[in-house]
């Protein structure tokens, strides 16, 4: 029996897929023979109009093989839709804040204070997690000494357009756990990243200049320069892809390659190079 959620996203990434599902498959093993913890961890996910995904990966949590407590937060942007009863469907605690207020760090800050527990699975709506072991092998990593976060990387979910396939060949070389003395585009992403929620209190949370996104990178770097390391855990990566052809996949990279410093959110520079999202949902 798998241990994996969903193995039919990799055999559609060339070349590789097959062995990096063999690989997932392998480590997912790895950890459930693996000596666990019992711990309390916070799910936290931002949402906006994630109704139908939502559900989702509301569905793999449950699916989660974890010796402990999961607390369950969403934190919706006002969705139109469905999302916030899809939430308390599955017994979630839903945190709403108005639109006009959205940006990527405030969603985050919102998400962390509301949790009740140390440490916090940061993620958002439409991710899908990868394994049944994903939580337990991210909250094992925390739990040790001087490590101040626990990060997976994205790959390919079912609405992957070729491109995002393709770039997912260069996920073989992030499937051995290794920890960070810097930061980098890629490291301490927050679509799926365990932050200790004592650090972030004490290094000033995430910094709310970041509007455009970045955030996360910054806080990370703290965390490294305050003597904590951050692990790179196989385990929670994220199934997490928008579906983004070759032209918006390349505006999205060139986005991320200027998150260094604070920015001001451009809507409409975001819905340029995110044509799954609606722009009503942006005004």
């Amino acid at each position: 029996m798998s241990h994996l959620l969903h193995p039919e996203y990799f055999s559609k990434i060339p070349f590789k897929g097959a062995a990096l599902r063999q690989t997932f498959e392998a480590l997912s093993e790895e950890a459930s023979q693996e000596v666990s913890e019992y711990g309390e961890l916070t799910v936290a996910i931002r949402t906006l109009n994630e109704a139908g995904r939502l559900a989702l990966l509301l569905t793999d949590i449950k699916e989660q093989e974890y010796n402990g407590e999961i607390e369950i937060i969403v934190v919706d942007n006002e969705s139109s839709d469905d999302t916030v009863a899809v939430a308390k469907k599955f017994g979630a605690k839903v945190l709403s804040f108005p639109r006009e207020e959205f940006t990527y760090p405030r969603s985050m800050n919102l998400a962390m204070e509301a949790a009740s527990t140390c440490n916090v699975f940061l993620t958002v709506g439409h991710a899908q997690l990868v394994s049944k072991q994903s939580l337990q092998a991210g909250y094992n990593r925390i739990r040790l000494d001087s490590v101040g976060g626990v990060y997976g990387h994205a790959l390919p979910s079912d609405n992957a357009s070729t491109i995002e396939n393709i770039i997912a060949i260069g996920n073989v070389s992030f499937v051995n756990r290794r920890t960070h003395s810097t930061t980098g585009l890629g490291v301490m992403a927050a679509t799926g990243a365990i932050f200790d929620r004592e650090q972030w209190e004490s290094l000033g949370g995430f910094n709310e200049l970041y509007e455009q996104g970045g955030e996360d990178g910054e806080l990370t770097q703290k965390i490294i320069d305050n003597g904590y390391s951050v692990v790179d855990e196989p385990l929670l990566s994220t199934h997490h892809t928008h579906g983004l052809n070759l032209i918006n996949t390349v505006r999205q990279w060139s986005a991320w390659s200027k998150l260094g410093a604070p920015s001001r959110l451009d809507r409409h520079a975001l819905m340029k190079r995110r044509p799954d999202l609606k722009l009503d949902d942006l005004k």
